[in-house]
């Protein structure tokens, strides 16, 4: 199934004190919310390797594969505790997770990793077709007296 991650998704994999540090950094820096546009940045790199194996189609905008949410989650995730370093973040567990999900997305990227197919497109109707009569054709008439032209 195709989905879009969200902002819950997210901060279910940040801890408490990981998801008030970040808030906290980015109010006191003057930044807006950080956790919107890493998570959307996260989603386009993940499609942009998705795209890269040609067995591949793209699911509706913005969307990836329900099998690489953890990936998605952990890549926005690195990056959002890599984002004020001075807070000091980050570990290497958290690293190692980042690593990992880029692993994955190169190996969705190389065709080694099955993502599956989107949904079909909705078929649009098929237009119907009525042949016009053609010039100069006689019209037909059809009476109980009368069937001249048949």
């Amino acid at each position: 199934m195709w989905i879009i991650p969200t902002r819950t998704d997210l901060t279910r994999a940040l801890t408490g004190p990981e998801l008030e540090a970040v808030e906290t950094a980015a109010v006191e820096s003057g930044a807006p919310d950080p956790l919107p546009g890493t998570l959307a940045a996260a989603v386009q790199l993940a499609r942009g390797y998705i795209a890269a194996c040609p067995r591949n189609r793209l699911g509706p905008a913005d969307s990836i594969p329900d099998a690489l949410l953890s990936s998605v989650v952990a890549i926005a995730r690195w990056n959002l505790l890599t984002r004020f370093p001075d807070v000091g973040l980050t570990s290497d567990a958290r690293r190692a997770e980042y690593s990992d999900a880029l692993t994955t997305l190169r190996d969705c990227a190389a065709c080694k990793f099955a993502v599956e197919a989107p949904p079909d497109e909705p078929a649009a109707p098929e237009a119907v077709h009525y042949p016009e009569a053609a010039a100069g054709c006689r019209e037909l008439r059809v009476t109980l007296n009368h069937t001249e032209g048949l």
